[in-house]
């Protein structure tokens, strides 16, 4: 990626990965949505406010400032976190050893991954990027979590993706306006590629879970 790339077009190509790693929810029994939703938000409910922070952190411009104070106040008055952890609990305490084995395989799997993106997201513009990228996939992903997970347990708890449903939007489109912003203080660098890879890498780990094989139980 160079200064000359049109940003919109790296966004949709990246969306468009997204969107066809996405399982057919169709084909997904309980166990294979609960492996996905263990391992979702197992990575999002502790690590995405602290992204979103480091991203605060780290802009430049004022554009980016505003995205990410505005998305900061709202994450932690709402409580997105305990949103989505009262979306998985319900899930995870009725979910079998094996969905439970496959989660904990990915988790595993993407630690690498988001260590660096830790370190990636204090990098301008690397942080309001990895932000970019998350709320403009997320219209994707949020959007089939509900036939893909919410729906095939009864009574399960939708606040978190119908919050994100309304919101997100908005958010997706003021951190393309704020990565713009910031490249016009910012120097390109070789990490936003970087970024843009391992984002990829961590959302098709985590919903490819039912994928994963489970760890192989020790016989005494």
């Amino acid at each position: 990626m160079t200064e000359t790339v049109n940003y919109g077009n790296v966004v949709a190509e990246v969306r468009a990965t997204i969107q066809n790693t996405l399982p057919d929810a169709a084909n997904l029994n309980q166990e294979d949505a609960a492996a996905i939703a263990m391992a979702y938000g197992a990575v999002f409910a502790e690590h995405f406010l602290p992204w979103m922070r480091h991203a605060d952190q780290s802009a430049v411009s004022t554009v980016a400032r505003e995205a990410t104070t505005d998305n900061i106040q709202c994450e932690e008055r709402d409580d997105h976190p305990g949103m989505l952890r009262a979306f998985v609990a319900p899930i995870a305490a009725a979910a079998t050893p094996e969905a439970k084995g496959r989660a904990e395989a990915v988790i595993r799997t993407v630690q690498p991954t988001i260590a660096r993106l830790t370190e990636l997201s204090r990098i301008a513009p690397c942080g309001i990027h990895l932000m970019a990228l998350l709320e403009n996939t997320s219209a994707d992903f949020i959007a089939w979590m509900y036939p893909g997970i919410a729906n095939k347990f009864v009574g399960a708890n939708r606040m978190y993706l119908d919050v994100h449903g309304i919101a997100d939007q908005a958010h997706a489109d003021a951190f393309v306006s704020a990565f713009e912003a910031e490249r016009g203080h910012v120097d390109w660098r070789n990490e936003i590629e970087e970024t843009t890879d391992l984002t990829i890498r961590l959302l098709t780990d985590i919903f490819t879970a039912h994928r994963h094989a489970p760890p192989v139980s020790k016989v005494a």
